[in-house]
């Protein structure tokens, strides 16, 4: 009897302190396909690990042994563990000369999707005809080779659709994202 209801206490101490957080899971119990590890809410992938480990190995031109790959790890999950210090410190915010970092970087990814999509025949003659005068009056490109013009307008196509993908994520960040603004503050 004394057994039964030390068993049975044992179970509900179990089972309270599984609610309360104290007890955890093993780790990677329940982690998805493809990530190594969270920290918090964030995941870090396998896919990252492995390129960093592969980027080490090149660096150092020998293969990594368990204990180095344990050390990339390691230090992986704590540069995400003061990112997630970072963010409730809310440094983003606090300090200008991160937040400009940030928005920089952000615009940057932006530039470079934009750099790397190429259009196509059709789309850089409707972007040069609906974009004449600039080009003539701004550029001077109407005084260029052929393939001059071209260069010239598919950077500026290039340019534009950065900033349409900046305008769509905008737009997008405010659909998923509440803001408010105090109308007396302006």
């Amino acid at each position: 009897m004394i057994a039964r209801n030390f068993l049975l206490f044992c179970m509900m101490a179990g089972l309270l302190l599984a609610l309360a957080g104290v007890v955890t899971r093993p780790a990677g119990a329940e982690l998805p396909t493809g990530v190594l590890a969270r920290v918090g809410t964030q995941e870090l992938r396998l896919a990252d690990y492995q390129r960093t480990i592969n980027g080490l190995q090149a660096e150092r031109r020998a293969p990594l042994d368990a204990s180095a790959r344990k050390q990339v790890l390691d230090r992986m999950i704590d540069e995400y563990l003061l990112l997630e210090h970072a963010r409730r410190l809310d440094l983003a915010r606090e300090v200008p000369a991160l937040r400009k970092q940030l928005v920089d970087q952000v615009l940057e990814v932006l530039r470079a999707q934009a750099r790397s999509m190429e259009p196509d025949e059709t789309q850089l003659e409707k972007f040069y005809a609906e974009n004449r005068a600039y080009f003539a009056n701004g550029q001077g490109a109407d005084a260029m080779l052929p393939e001059s013009i071209r260069e010239v307008v598919v950077r500026e196509w290039q340019r534009r659709t950065a900033e349409d993908l900046l305008r769509d994520l905008l737009l997008e960040l405010r659909r998923e994202i509440p803001v408010q603004v105090r109308e007396a503050g302006l």
